[in-house]
Formats: C-alpha cells, structure tokens, sequence
C-alpha cells in the first residue's frame, strides 16, 4: 500500500523514541537529515545477510540518480520485481520507482540551492526527467509548491533537502 501513514514507532520500535528527541533538538535541517541518514544506515546494517540485495538496489538507485527500472533494477540484483518492490514498502514505504523519483528530487533540489540563475530545461535534463512536466509534477508533489514558488522563497528552498 502506497501514501498510508504509519505511526513511526510501528515500524522501528521504540529506538525511534531517541531518534525523535535527537531530530527535535538539532539546530538545523541539515543535522537533522545527518541524523536520520545516520540512523537508517545503521538500521540497513542490522539487515540479514540474505537482503543484501535491498542495499545494492538503493546504491544502484543513488548511483544512477534514480534513473533506473524496477525491471532493470531488479535483473541487476537479482530477485524478482515483486520481491523488491514488498522489501521497499516493507522499510521505506514507497517502491523503488518513488525513491528513484525522491532521488531525482533531492539533486534538483541541490542544483537549485547552488543556482545563481535557473535554466529549467538544463535542471529537468540534468536530474533525468523526461520532461519539465515531470518535473514540475514531481516538485509539486515532494514540496507542496512550484519549483518557480520555490526560488522567489529562498527560505522556503533552503528547508529543502539536498
């Protein structure tokens, strides 16, 4: 099941409850996200030997910028689509199709933090969209707003990750 909310503590037990307090008292985002990316790595590392595909695809996903198939994906780690798709619900709650287009969503988001002007075909080309409606579409949905709304609010594009 896709876009179901969780109670965080359902998934990951009461170590969350550290984790929690830790994110609440970190003095920006960017520690924050430190944090978070810390603790989930740490929770990949606990993984069964036996899922060790389900930390290559997410390389494999990173490495490529999210611009990689299920299918592809799932030939290059060897399990079947469904397989994979069951263990990135099952630990992240979206399919590898959506953390592909998270990823792609993250590096447009660092492209604009660094951008002294933006070319938006050069940002829709350089983090693999198909088009600048993807793209668009893709902002809107992991942001809540335009990327154009985006960079009239630098505040607002700062809290972004990436």
């Amino acid at each position: 099941m896709e876009n179901v909310a969780l109670d965080v503590r359902s998934v990951f037990g009461k170590s969350m409850d550290e984790l929690s307090r830790s994110i609440a008292d970190a003095t920006d985002v960017h520690q924050r996200i430190a944090l978070a990316e810390a603790y989930l790595k740490d929770e990949l590392n606990k993984r069964n030997p036996e899922e060790a595909y389900f930390t290559e695809a997410i390389r494999l996903i990173r490495q490529l910028g999210g611009q990689v198939s299920t299918e592809t994906l799932s030939k290059k780690v060897f399990v079947g689509e469904r397989q994979l798709q069951r263990a990135f619900r099952e630990y992240f709650g979206v399919t590898p199709k959506t953390y592909g287009r998270l990823m792609r969503f993250n590096k447009a988001t660092t492209l604009l933090k660094k951008a002294t002007t933006v070319n938006w075909g050069d940002v829709t080309y350089t983090c693999g969209y198909a088009d600048q409606a993807h793209f668009i579409r893709d902002f809107r949905e992991f942001s809540g707003a335009s990327p154009t709304a985006l960079i009239a609010d630098p505040a607002a594009l700062i809290a972004l990750p990436g």
